[in-house]
């Protein structure tokens, strides 16, 4: 059935049962949202037989309701009534609810589960034109077993039609899979990937394929991932089968005084604290300038978070003439007391990109804001300020206690203290699930009315990006917040998203942005929300276990405090 036909017929259902109609009055409109909250409630609790009679009724005293059917889909898969589902997932894309993507690729699994192989292509072609965002686990997709071997299939999921003959062929091929998916999910005002630059830039490195190292290729490949000009699109720089790339086993920042050392392990351990002067053979801002065309970012404040990541892969320092070694890093180092010093860091396995970690000292001797680094979220109370203090680090909810009773936590703290002053602070909140910020700017409001004394301020910085940014985007809108720190990684408006692509011949995987966020205004332009009170780290402040920021911050509300 296609869309067309499921729209005809729904305005037909509308007519007929439209209220008033005898069959519409079954249900009175005002026992609807108590018998929708029934339904859903069933459904959550596993009663999938009571959640179908709820939802069958709900269709039928008001059919305009796609959620509804998606429900009543979602309840008749799980009474294993494949038919009646397959009928209310598609009347409720008809109305535009629901993941079209994902629902359309649920219809290609169940007709491909009823036999019926041709309807379960043509649904799986319109998921990936709808931009499916996990196309490579469709070749492995158990459902479609019985389709693998079927060319149509083979393309769809992404399957070369012929092995490579060599490993040029096999680079080429990756290339046009890299440049189709590019194209496929591409979204956004201006996407980059439907211009005339993109496809120059990848016939420029079609044509260079047989001059380039096997190294050298990703780091083009991500420097064609890197011209689409969002933080979530990034070919993930790990070794595969056909690509060695190693790191050094140190962890870099760039703070407001220069490049430091802030991690390390084996040879790299007692370098931490030393300033990196030189990487390679090149001062170690101007490696930072080298690699930002391969930094995937949205902004400035990206190629601070990430630059540095990059700069301790040896392979990638060569491929971009920043270094001459391909199995280790040259550093030039400065320690505290001035002394230089040079080490050869041989390369060696992956770990990934770490948020800034206290460097050392007891717990209690730590500042706020490192004192529970992996910790979801936290409070503590500030009674000189009138403040509780806020650490929001990830947008994800903690085992026991989730974000909707932190919520509530926060407020029943603010009330026992009797603050004045919230402050949010979520530098270190690289994202998760946008969905879950609700509570938590209900609760700020919430504050804010309290009273005009009532303040909310907002620590951000460079790692702040994603559903963190979603989250920031809200509270400026909706509260009257003063905001401190560095500006944020992502735009107000955002193409973003994490989705699954994997490049055939070489394996590289990576994520290729799906989505469009635009929780600002449709005309908002910014590339970050900037701080009124601007503060950045420097290494002294680091190592000397201080937070700037936050002192910043508290001054601000002592002064505050003071105006008649």
């Amino acid at each position: 059935m296609s869309i067309p036909n499921v729209a005809a017929r729904l305005l037909i259902v509308a007519v007929v049962l439209w209220p008033g109609s005898g069959a519409a009055q079954e249900t009175a409109p005002a026992d609807l949202p108590g018998l929708a909250r029934s339904a859903r409630r069933s459904l959550r609790e596993g009663r999938p037989a009571g959640a179908a009679a709820r939802f069958r009724r709900l269709t039928v005293a008001n059919p305009d309701n796609g959620a509804w059917w998606l429900g009543l889909a979602d309840s008749e898969l799980r009474l294993g009534q494949s038919a009646a589902a397959l009928d209310a997932i598609e009347r409720g894309l008809a109305l535009g609810s629901g993941s079209r993507p994902d629902r359309s690729y649920q219809v290609a699994q169940l007709f491909a589960m009823s036999g019926r192989p041709d309807s379960a292509l043509r649904w799986l072609g319109l998921a990936l034109a709808a931009r499916y965002e996990h196309r490579p686990g469709i070749a492995t997709d158990s459902t479609f077993v019985a389709l693998r071997t079927d060319t149509v299939f083979r393309r769809l999921a992404g399957i070369p039609a012929a092995e490579p003959t060599s490993r040029d062929d096999g680079w080429r091929s990756d290339l046009r899979f890299l440049v189709e998916e590019a194209k496929r999910l591409s979204t956004g005002p201006t996407p980059v990937a439907l211009t005339h630059s993109f496809d120059s830039a990848a016939a420029i490195l079609h044509d260079a394929i047989p001059r380039l190292s096997d190294e050298a290729m990703y780091v083009e490949l991500q420097r064609l991932v890197t011209m689409l000009g969002n933080g979530h699109s990034v070919l993930f720089p790990v070794s595969t089968p056909k690509l060695t790339l190693t790191m050094a086993p140190i962890d870099l920042y760039l703070f407001s005084d220069g490049l430091y050392v802030v991690g390390g392990t084996g040879d790299g351990a007692s370098l931490v604290g030393r300033e990196v002067e030189r990487i390679g053979t090149v001062s170690a801002l101007e490696a930072l300038e080298r690699v930002a065309p391969i930094v995937t970012r949205e902004n400035p404040m990206g190629l601070m978070w990430n630059g540095p990541f990059f700069l301790t892969y040896p392979a990638i320092l060569r491929a971009l003439g920043i270094g001459t070694d391909p199995a280790a890093v040259h550093l030039v180092l400065r320690d505290a007391a001035g002394a230089r010093s040079e080490v050869m860091l041989k390369g060696g396995e992956f770990h990934p990109p770490a948020k800034l970690m206290p460097p050392s000292g007891a717990v209690g001797q730590r500042p706020l804001y490192l004192r529970h680094p992996d910790d979801e979220y936290w409070l503590a109370p500030l009674p000189a300020a009138s403040a509780i203090y806020v650490q929001y680090n990830q947008v994800a909810n903690r085992k026991g206690v989730s974000i909707a009773q932190f919520a509530d936590t926060i407020l029943v703290a603010a009330r026992r203290a009797r603050a004045q002053n919230l402050i949010i602070d979520v530098r270190r909140n690289n994202g998760g699930s946008g969905h879950l910020n609700r509570p938590l700017i209900r609760a700020l409001v919430q504050f804010e009315g309290w009273g005009s004394g009532h303040r909310v301020y907002v620590i951000v910085g460079r790692n702040t990006f994603s559903a963190a940014q979603n989250f920031i985007n809200d509270v400026e809108r909706m509260a009257d917040a003063v905001f401190a720190g560095e500006p944020s990684s992502s735009r107000p408006n955002f193409v973003g998203e994490d989705t699954e692509v994997s490049l055939p011949w070489s394996g590289i995987v990576g994520s290729l942005s799906s989505r469009y966020f635009q929780d600002s205004d449709p005309l908002d332009e910014r590339q970050w929300i900037a701080p009124e009170i601007p503060v950045r780290l420097s290494s002294s402040d680091y190592f000397g276990n201080r937070d700037p920021v936050l002192a910043a911050v508290l001054e601000a509300i002592r002064r505050d405090r003071r105006r008649p």
